[in-house]
Protein backbone atom coordinates (compact mmCIF):
# COMPACT_ATOMS: atom_id res chain seq x y z
CA UNK A 1 0.00 0.00 0.00
CA UNK A 2 1.70 3.67 -1.27
CA UNK A 3 2.53 5.43 2.74
CA UNK A 4 0.36 8.28 1.40
CA UNK A 5 -2.64 6.25 1.39
CA UNK A 6 -2.10 4.39 4.57
CA UNK A 7 -1.48 7.71 6.16
CA UNK A 8 -4.97 8.67 4.68
CA UNK A 9 -6.71 5.55 5.99
CA UNK A 10 -4.63 5.80 9.54
CA UNK A 11 -5.96 9.28 10.00
CA UNK A 12 -9.87 8.25 8.55
CA UNK A 13 -9.34 5.71 11.18
CA UNK A 14 -8.55 7.77 14.43
CA UNK A 15 -11.40 9.77 13.66
CA UNK A 16 -13.67 6.48 12.79
CA UNK A 17 -12.79 4.57 15.95
CA UNK A 18 -15.81 5.29 18.50
CA UNK A 19 -15.54 6.88 21.50
CA UNK A 20 -15.79 5.03 24.92
CA UNK A 21 -18.21 8.42 26.29
CA UNK A 22 -19.90 7.52 23.43
CA UNK A 23 -21.24 4.26 23.63
CA UNK A 24 -21.61 4.50 27.31
CA UNK A 25 -24.02 7.41 26.60
CA UNK A 26 -26.55 4.64 24.99
CA UNK A 27 -28.31 2.22 27.09
CA UNK A 28 -28.16 -1.57 25.24
CA UNK A 29 -30.00 -4.58 24.94
CA UNK A 30 -28.12 -7.58 25.76
CA UNK A 31 -28.65 -8.81 22.00
CA UNK A 32 -27.91 -4.95 21.04
CA UNK A 33 -24.38 -5.24 22.99
CA UNK A 34 -23.39 -8.88 21.25
CA UNK A 35 -24.24 -7.18 18.38
CA UNK A 36 -21.72 -4.45 18.92
CA UNK A 37 -18.92 -6.38 19.76
CA UNK A 38 -19.07 -8.41 17.03
CA UNK A 39 -18.59 -5.79 14.58
CA UNK A 40 -16.40 -4.20 17.30
CA UNK A 41 -14.26 -7.49 17.14
CA UNK A 42 -13.93 -8.10 13.61
CA UNK A 43 -12.77 -3.98 12.99
CA UNK A 44 -10.10 -4.50 16.10
CA UNK A 45 -8.80 -7.83 14.15
CA UNK A 46 -9.30 -6.04 10.90
CA UNK A 47 -6.69 -3.08 11.72
CA UNK A 48 -4.23 -5.30 13.94
CA UNK A 49 -3.98 -7.17 10.70
CA UNK A 50 -3.20 -3.80 8.67
CA UNK A 51 -6.24 -4.42 6.80
CA UNK A 52 -6.72 -0.73 6.88
CA UNK A 53 -9.56 -0.21 4.82
CA UNK A 54 -11.61 -3.21 5.96
CA UNK A 55 -11.45 -1.91 9.67
CA UNK A 56 -12.01 1.57 8.53
CA UNK A 57 -15.16 0.04 6.77
CA UNK A 58 -16.68 -1.98 9.95
CA UNK A 59 -15.62 0.97 12.71
CA UNK A 60 -17.92 2.93 10.19
CA UNK A 61 -20.58 -0.31 10.34
CA UNK A 62 -20.64 0.44 13.78
CA UNK A 63 -21.56 3.98 14.39
CA UNK A 64 -24.31 3.40 11.79
CA UNK A 65 -25.89 0.92 14.23
CA UNK A 66 -25.56 2.74 17.09
CA UNK A 67 -26.45 5.53 15.87
CA UNK A 68 -29.81 3.67 14.31
CA UNK A 69 -30.09 2.19 18.44
CA UNK A 70 -30.10 6.08 19.52
CA UNK A 71 -32.84 6.80 17.25
CA UNK A 72 -34.59 4.05 18.16
CA UNK A 73 -34.49 5.30 21.83
CA UNK A 74 -35.73 8.66 20.74
CA UNK A 75 -38.63 7.02 19.95
CA UNK A 76 -39.54 4.54 22.34
CA UNK A 77 -41.55 7.41 24.95
CA UNK A 78 -43.74 6.50 27.20
CA UNK A 79 -44.84 10.04 26.99
CA UNK A 80 -45.35 11.77 23.37
CA UNK A 81 -46.62 15.15 22.36
CA UNK A 82 -47.52 16.72 19.22
CA UNK A 83 -43.75 17.31 18.11
CA UNK A 84 -42.89 14.20 18.86
CA UNK A 85 -45.03 12.89 16.69
CA UNK A 86 -44.17 14.84 13.93
CA UNK A 87 -40.46 13.62 14.19
CA UNK A 88 -41.43 10.65 13.58
CA UNK A 89 -43.74 11.23 10.76
CA UNK A 90 -40.66 13.19 9.32
CA UNK A 91 -37.75 10.84 9.76
CA UNK A 92 -39.49 7.38 9.33
CA UNK A 93 -42.36 7.99 6.94
CA UNK A 94 -42.86 10.86 5.02
CA UNK A 95 -40.60 14.14 5.07
CA UNK A 96 -41.72 15.28 1.98
CA UNK A 97 -45.24 15.55 3.03
CA UNK A 98 -45.37 14.99 7.23
CA UNK A 99 -49.08 17.05 7.16
CA UNK A 100 -50.67 15.20 4.90
CA UNK A 101 -50.15 11.91 7.79
CA UNK A 102 -50.36 13.60 10.94
CA UNK A 103 -54.19 14.75 9.42
CA UNK A 104 -54.43 10.86 9.58
CA UNK A 105 -53.44 11.26 13.12
CA UNK A 106 -55.39 11.97 16.60
CA UNK A 107 -53.47 13.45 19.26
CA UNK A 108 -56.00 14.69 21.92
CA UNK A 109 -55.98 11.63 24.05
CA UNK A 110 -52.08 11.62 24.11
CA UNK A 111 -50.12 9.65 25.22
CA UNK A 112 -52.66 7.47 23.23
CA UNK A 113 -52.00 7.67 19.34
CA UNK A 114 -55.22 7.31 17.63
CA UNK A 115 -55.59 6.60 14.25
CA UNK A 116 -59.23 7.58 12.67
CA UNK A 117 -58.80 6.65 9.34
CA UNK A 118 -60.48 3.43 7.41
CA UNK A 119 -56.84 2.09 6.72
CA UNK A 120 -53.36 3.15 8.00
CA UNK A 121 -51.23 1.95 4.98
CA UNK A 122 -47.75 2.00 5.76
CA UNK A 123 -47.06 -0.84 3.14
CA UNK A 124 -43.66 -1.03 1.83
CA UNK A 125 -41.93 2.42 3.03
CA UNK A 126 -38.51 1.06 4.12
CA UNK A 127 -38.17 4.11 6.18
CA UNK A 128 -40.58 2.78 8.63
CA UNK A 129 -38.92 1.07 11.69
CA UNK A 130 -40.62 1.75 14.70
CA UNK A 131 -44.24 2.35 16.05
CA UNK A 132 -45.03 4.54 18.88
CA UNK A 133 -46.35 2.79 22.00
CA UNK A 134 -50.10 3.39 22.91
CA UNK A 135 -50.99 3.51 19.17
CA UNK A 136 -54.83 2.95 18.28
CA UNK A 137 -55.40 1.86 14.48
CA UNK A 138 -59.35 2.58 14.50
CA UNK A 139 -59.32 0.64 11.18
CA UNK A 140 -56.69 -1.45 9.21
CA UNK A 141 -52.96 -1.56 9.78
CA UNK A 142 -50.49 -1.89 7.00
CA UNK A 143 -47.32 -2.46 7.64
CA UNK A 144 -46.66 -5.39 4.70
CA UNK A 145 -42.84 -4.80 3.06
CA UNK A 146 -41.59 -2.34 6.10
CA UNK A 147 -38.91 -2.55 8.60
CA UNK A 148 -40.33 -3.11 11.26
CA UNK A 149 -38.87 -5.01 14.02
CA UNK A 150 -41.27 -5.71 16.33
CA UNK A 151 -44.48 -4.02 17.53
CA UNK A 152 -45.08 -1.38 19.96
CA UNK A 153 -46.42 -2.01 23.33
CA UNK A 154 -50.61 -1.24 23.92
CA UNK A 155 -51.12 -1.48 20.46
CA UNK A 156 -54.96 -1.78 19.09
CA UNK A 157 -56.01 -2.31 15.85
CA UNK A 158 -59.60 -2.75 15.28
CA UNK A 159 -59.79 -4.51 11.72
CA UNK A 160 -57.16 -6.49 9.95
CA UNK A 161 -53.02 -6.25 10.55
CA UNK A 162 -50.91 -6.63 7.91
CA UNK A 163 -47.11 -8.03 8.56
CA UNK A 164 -46.48 -9.90 5.57
CA UNK A 165 -42.47 -9.68 4.84
CA UNK A 166 -41.32 -7.92 7.65
CA UNK A 167 -38.46 -8.88 10.01
CA UNK A 168 -41.40 -9.56 13.11
CA UNK A 169 -40.31 -12.72 14.75
CA UNK A 170 -42.58 -12.19 18.08
CA UNK A 171 -45.67 -10.12 19.38
CA UNK A 172 -45.87 -7.77 22.85
CA UNK A 173 -48.10 -9.36 25.54
CA UNK A 174 -50.31 -6.31 25.53
CA UNK A 175 -51.75 -6.01 21.67
CA UNK A 176 -55.15 -6.43 20.32
CA UNK A 177 -55.87 -7.39 17.41
CA UNK A 178 -60.03 -7.23 16.49
CA UNK A 179 -59.57 -8.66 12.77
CA UNK A 180 -57.46 -10.60 10.80
CA UNK A 181 -53.81 -10.81 10.93
CA UNK A 182 -52.02 -11.48 7.84
CA UNK A 183 -48.14 -13.39 7.81
CA UNK A 184 -45.99 -14.87 5.63
CA UNK A 185 -46.30 -18.97 5.53
CA UNK A 186 -42.47 -19.03 5.66
CA UNK A 187 -42.22 -16.62 8.67
CA UNK A 188 -43.05 -19.86 11.41
CA UNK A 189 -41.91 -18.00 14.67
CA UNK A 190 -44.22 -15.13 13.86
CA UNK A 191 -47.29 -17.67 13.07
CA UNK A 192 -46.35 -19.40 16.57
CA UNK A 193 -46.78 -15.89 18.41
CA UNK A 194 -49.91 -15.13 16.59
CA UNK A 195 -51.62 -18.78 17.72
CA UNK A 196 -50.66 -18.07 20.85
CA UNK A 197 -51.65 -14.39 20.81
CA UNK A 198 -54.86 -15.76 19.43
CA UNK A 199 -55.64 -18.48 22.41
CA UNK A 200 -55.00 -15.53 24.89
CA UNK A 201 -57.77 -13.75 23.03
CA UNK A 202 -55.21 -10.97 22.13
CA UNK A 203 -56.19 -11.77 17.94
CA UNK A 204 -59.87 -11.85 17.51
CA UNK A 205 -59.73 -13.06 14.23
CA UNK A 206 -58.37 -15.28 12.01
CA UNK A 207 -54.61 -15.73 11.50
CA UNK A 208 -54.10 -15.82 7.15
CA UNK A 209 -50.91 -17.51 5.94
CA UNK A 210 -50.49 -15.39 2.76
Amino acid sequence: MPEQIKQSLESQLQMARPRCHEVKRVPLTPEEKEFLGEIMDKAVAAEKAGELKKALDLYTDYKNELLKIKKKLSFDKDKWDEETVLNWVKEEIDASDPRKWMDKIYLRELPVISINQITFDLSNIKSVKHLPNNLIVRGTLNLRGTSIEKLPNALTVHEDLYLQNTPITTLPDNIYIHGKVYISKENKKLLAAAKEAQKRGDINGQIIEA
